[in-house]
């Protein structure tokens, strides 16, 4: 009664819904009865077309005359749960159907259970839909009133379907045989064209009687006793028969097709229903049809999906370009190639066609219904049930084609690809009906697990209703196939897709409305399953498990039965690289495992197990880093429930799965525990953290080292091989070892020096092979990370070794123009010795011109061993290989490096001189600074901090004293002196048209207090100090600058202004580039960058000085644009090095060539006049 007043007051969407959620685990009403006195006295449930399993045969269940006990013998012979007697209306006279969804495997077949006494009207309206009929019937009453049996029997044996009369409640003292004999009689002498036959089971085969020869149509009949005992051994053994019987002889297809079945229910239906399904149907149908088609013919893809398809390439290349290892096998060719293409399908999108793509445009046709969910709903639903007749359940899991991704899904990439190239009002309407959908319950995707891309600027702007909206994060991750999608669904009432195998790809996530007052909404992640045997990418589960501690507040580890030893062992990586990741939303996240499926629920015995976790994490130092205790364990029974199959059951029976109430009940208890766990965390809205998610997920793929050790023991093990390797290679090219081999290499040919560096490459590689082997024995060093280290040493000495090579050509060059230059030498006494020995007479004209020969020969030969763009990538693997042998924490694979080439390309082309070029990288890195978070917010106790004073903010260097001065104010009762600064900025409002370079470098020099002004209050301390600090913190961490232009950023109300960070790095790698002599440019060796190096990591380590009263530090991503603006300034000092050394050989050549030919003609020229 409860679920037909629901499914009344709901409308279309909901009623449906409602049907989809009760057809799981129950049977579903299929007629109820009539609520008008005017109209029959039954009506049908319209919403039960879009639940009805079209794919297996439905068997209707029915009794003639009085017949109790049919619902109770129906549960027992197919383990369904149909209601039984009852005296309410919503019992008699009303149609259930089991269409066997918690059966595993799927049952099949559905089964409908008439309750009551079925009339003749009702059968002839609805025995169409059936395959086949269960007909109930009393023993007294047949013989009783045959008439009325026929008279039924008579409609539905019209066609071959499958029917089985069982006569019920059958004297023990009745002679079957004869009974049979009598009722035939009975049938004959009325002239009824039936005969009925007995089945019986003999030696596991179905036998006939004799009668079955009849010339009349026969029925089978399977005579059964009154069985209302069901503890009674032999009453179960009729019960087994009988549903042996049945399941052998049950039909294995439908009769009818799907469309021929839903038409019959669409007749069924009340005319308002059936003109709103028909609508909402139209209104998807040219979508689902150009799909289907495409499913069936992949010709048609690229007419369909032109953008998405040009998406999914790109994508496949950026991964494939991240895969890229600089210290790998890959040659330059192959990663250049990747990169211009990526680089040309990038322009191409970026140009894409204005005109609507077919299915973009069907699916914005879509979008435009007044009931948008409704049609979404069903969309999905239709595109499902032809993915799983197209696709194979093996199959499912694996990555699938564009085409037979039939998923709505792809169809929102597809959309969200296609808008980018559209006009606003498009895209506006796009993010709107996403918020709709999103806001409708429905999980969205966060990051794709087909493609791994993140599409976050239309994320944003589709959330931004939720903005100041405060929302707790909590995450779920686990092995796959370990019901994490389960857990979240029944503990918050999500809908996260639930199948067995893999089912999530991706990250996805679902807004939850909260009830409590400490925050307005939940957010709800779901990830995919860790360990699965599709994708065996042990680096992915890391950076899942990296993700979903940077971003939440709570992570729900779930696992089935025992905690693994693996996950135990990426969750302590991650903790480790938590650390190390620089840009977490969530300072500490607290960590809740689930011990799931026990049979045991006692978490005292897993003592041991939970104390080792624990241990452990405080061994490492990273109790700080996530919050474990013992009170974050917990256990849960299994969610489901097996009965039915035996080993001595018919192979046909199915198990049915029905949700355990210990398993719901346990439920309800952990959700109030997990939350009860909560100590008042930083509490964001949904924008400001997709903000911060960007930073993470651009981290992750930037810093390949967070998540590529298999435990925190090879990251320690990988960090002593680093050390080794980096003191050996100092030791192997000392500059004293570097200017000797130089010095000995002047005068050979450029063969000879090849020929003397790939014996030295040989020798070398020997040594530092012999010796990284006795390294790996000590250390014990696993195979992965053998070959890491092995490679990245063969990298750093192979790149080493070019440069010195690269630099003694050039030496040997520049030698080779000093000897032509002086008279008599190099290729100049060649050339005067060539022409003495052919004893030719030459005039001076001749002469000239075999001088202008050789000339223009050796010239070219030098300027042939200079290309501009060629050196310049060298001269940038040269400086990133020397760099990282000092920094390897925070410096970016080197792809990410590659990305500026372009820049230094441009700058070269223009000859900018390098303090130009400062004020240049200061504006570009101040800019990318700016895309991502600048500080990470650590764990934070501010009553555990110094007292801050003026005294602290009148020394502070980084920060900008004048606004933290004001934010002091604000807790003291002294009010704030006029700030000087304050009337200045404002006075500069009309003046900003000036020189924006000037400007951004200005900045950084502003100087915003005078400590004059303040020697009567650097006494002054904060009252309230925790709270300062507080606010502080919060301002600095939310700061955003104000962008005037493009290249231009607006600081003075930063807490800290970047731009004042790079000017210090440019300015401190300009000191240590300075020689002795003035205008004297130091030439950059190994020892050179080391300095640099740690002078940068000095100056973050002071930033980090000013910024820990407030709980923070410079975040990963700044640390790493630091150091990557380093080695772009140290490549264009490097490339201007070897830039400066062609032009001073050929100027040289160029300066003397007059009076080289003078002398040249007057060797071989007699009596020449010059």
């Amino acid at each position: 009664m409860l679920i037909d007043i629901l499914l009344l007051n709901s409308d279309f969407s909901l009623s449906r819904k409602i049907m989809l959620l009760l057809s799981k685990r129950n049977s579903v009403p299929f007629l109820q009865p009539s609520l008008k006195a005017s109209s029959s006295s039954y009506r049908f449930v319209s919403d039960i077309i879009h639940v009805w399993n079209y794919s297996i045969p439905t068997i209707l269940s029915f009794g003639i005359g009085p017949c109790s006990g049919k619902s109770t013998s129906l549960n027992n012979i197919f383990l369904s749960s149909f209601e039984q007697s009852c005296s309410s209306i919503y019992f008699q006279n009303t149609i259930d159907i089991d269409f066997g969804y918690g059966f595993l495997p799927l049952r099949s077949m559905s089964i409908a259970d008439a309750h009551g006494s079925m009339t003749k009207t009702l059968l002839k309206t609805i025995h169409e839909l059936f395959d086949g009929f269960l007909i109930h019937v009393k023993f007294e009453y047949l013989f009783n009133n045959i008439d009325t049996v026929i008279g039924q029997l008579k409609m539905i044996m019209v066609q071959e379907k499958y029917l089985l009369l069982i006569i019920r409640d059958v004297p023990k003292e009745i002679n079957i045989d004869q009974a049979i004999i009598q009722l035939n009689q009975i049938i004959e002498n009325q002239k009824y064209q039936l005969t009925i036959i007995q089945d019986t089971l003999s030696n596991n085969e179905l036998q006939r009687s004799s009668l079955s020869s009849s010339k009349y149509p026969t029925l089978s009949a399977y005579f059964l006793p009154d069985i209302s005992n069901q503890g009674d051994r032999i009453n179960k053994n009729h019960v087994i028969t009988l549903r042996n019987q049945i399941l052998d002889q049950l039909p294995t297809q439908c009769i009818y097709a799907m469309d021929s079945i839903k038409k019959e229910l669409k007749i069924l239906m009340n005319d308002d229903y059936k003109k709103y399904l028909t609508e909402v149907n139209q209104m998807i149908k040219p979508l689902t049809d150009k799909l289907f088609d495409t499913a069936l013919d992949e010709d048609r893809v690229s007419k369909y999906f032109p953008e998405y398809l040009q998406f999914v390439q790109l994508c496949e290349l950026k991964l494939k370009a991240a895969r890229f290892n600089f210290y790998g096998s890959e040659n330059d060719a192959d990663v250049y190639e990747v990169r211009r293409q990526i680089f040309e399908l990038e322009t191409a999108s970026q140009t894409g066609n204005q005109s609507l793509s077919v299915i973009f445009q069907v699916f914005l046709d879509i979008l435009k219904a007044s009931d948008l969910i409704t049609c979404l709903e069903l969309l999905s639903t239709q595109l499902k049930e032809e993915r799983q007749r197209l696709v194979s359940t093996s199959d499912m899991a694996t990555q699938l084609p564009v085409q037979k991704c039939l998923s709505l899904e792809v169809l929102w990439r597809n959309a969200i690809v296609c808008s980018q190239h559209q006009s606003s009002n498009i895209q506006q309407s796009l993010q709107k009906h996403y918020f709709d959908y999103i806001q409708a319950g429905y999980p969205f995707e966060i990051i794709d697990g087909d493609n791994f891309h993140f599409q976050h600027s239309f994320l944003l702007k589709s959330l931004t209703p939720f903005q100041n909206q405060r929302t707790l994060v909590i995450s779920i991750i686990g092995p796959q196939n370990s019901g994490k999608s389960t857990l979240l669904n029944y503990m918050f009432g999500t809908s996260f897709d639930v199948r067995d195998g893999r089912c999530t790809r991706g990250i996805y996530g679902s807004f939850v409305k909260s009830n409590r007052s400490d925050y307005d909404y939940i957010l709800l992640i779901d990830t995919e399953g860790l360990l699965g045997i599709e994708r065996e990418d042990k680096e992915y589960d890391r950076r899942i498990v990296l993700f979903c501690l940077a971003v939440s507040h709570i992570v729900i580890v779930n696992m089935v039965g025992e905690v693994s030893a693996t996950l135990q062992e990426m969750l302590i990586l991650g903790a480790d690289s938590l650390d190390k990741i620089g840009a977490t939303i969530i300072p500490r996240p607290i960590v809740h495992f689930i011990l799931n499926q026990k049979a045991d629920l006692n978490i005292d015995n897993n003592k041991a197990a939970i104390e080792k976790i624990i241990n452990d994490l405080k061994r490492e130092g990273l109790d700080k880093s996530i919050d474990i205790r013992k009170e974050t364990f917990h256990t849960l029974p299994s969610a489901f429930q097996k009965e039915g199959q035996t080993l001595t059951s018919h192979p046909k029976l199915s198990n049915v799965v029905k949700t355990a109430p210990e398993f719901i009940e346990n439920v309800q208890l952990l959700f109030g525990r997990i939350f009860n766990s909560i100590q008042l965390p930083d509490i964001s809205d949904p924008l400001q953290w997709l903000t911060s998610l960007v930073t993470i997920f651009e981290t992750l793929q930037k810093f390949s080292d967070l998540t590529y050790y298999q435990n925190i023991n090879e990251r320690r093990i990988d960090n002593e091989l680093r050390e080794h390797i980096r003191i050996n290679l100092i030791k192997m090219f000392s500059s004293v070892y570097c200017d000797k081999l130089i010095v000995e290499s002047l005068h050979k040919k450029e063969d000879e020096i090849k020929e003397i560096f790939l014996g030295l490459q040989s020798k070398i590689d020997k040594t530092a092979r012999l010796d990284m082997e006795n390294l790996f024995k000590l250390l014990k060093v696993p195979e992965p990370l053998r070959k890491r280290s092995q490679q990245f040493l063969n990298v750093q000495i192979t790149e080493m070794l070019n440069a010195l090579r690269t630099s003694t050509i050039a030496a040997n060059e520049r030698e080779k123009v000093k000897l032509l230059v002086r008279n008599g030498e190099g290729d100049l006494q060649k050339l005067i010795e060539d022409t003495i020995a052919r004893g030719i007479q030459m005039s001076e004209d001749i002469a000239a011109q075999e001088f202008e020969d050789m000339y223009k020969t050796t010239t070219n030969y030098i300027q042939s061993k200079y290309i501009p763009q060629e050196r310049l990538k060298q001269a940038m693997k040269h400086i990133y290989t020397h760099y990282n042998i000092y920094e390897k924490e925070c410096l970016v694979e080197y792809a990410h490096i590659i990305d500026h080439l372009t820049l230094l390309t441009n700058l070269n082309e223009t000859k900018v001189p390098i303090n130009e070029l400062e004020e240049s990288l200061i504006i570009r890195f101040t800019c990318l600074g700016y895309e991502h978070s600048s500080v990470l917010a650590n764990y934070f106790n501010p009553t555990g901090t110094t007292i801050y004073s003026l005294d602290i903010i009148n020394n502070l260097v980084y920060l900008n004293k004048e606004l933290l001065r004001q934010k002091y104010y604000e807790f003291i009762d002294k009010p704030s002196p006029q700030s000087d600064t304050s009337s200045k900025y404002k006075n500069n409002q009309s003046t900003q048209s000036r020189n924006l370079v000037s400007r951004i470098v200005d900045v950084a020099k502003i100087q915003f207090v005078d400590k004059k002004d303040n020697k009567d209050e650097s006494h002054l301390t904060v009252k309230t100090i925790d709270q300062f600090q507080m606010h502080a913190r919060q301002a600095i961490e939310k700061q955003k600058p104000v962008r005037l232009r493009e290249s231009s950023i607006e600081e003075r109300p930063m807490y800290l202004p970047i731009s004042r960070i790079f000017k210090e790095v440019t300015q401190r790698i300009i000191k240590a580039m300075q020689g002795v002599e003035k205008n004297e440019v130091r030439q950059i060796r190994t020892e050179l960058i080391q300095k640099i190096v740690g002078s940068i990591n000095t100056l973050i380590i002071e930033i980090k000085t000013e910024l820990s009263p407030f709980g923070l530090e410079l975040s990963r991503q700044l640390k790493s644009t630091l150091h990557t603006c380093a080695i772009i300034l140290l490549t264009k000092y490097y490339y201007d090095e070897q830039m400066n050394h062609f032009s001073e050989t050929l100027a040289e050549s160029q300066r003397k060539k007059i009076n080289l030919k003078t002398y040249f003609i007057s060797v071989v020229v007699p009596n020449s006049s010059t």
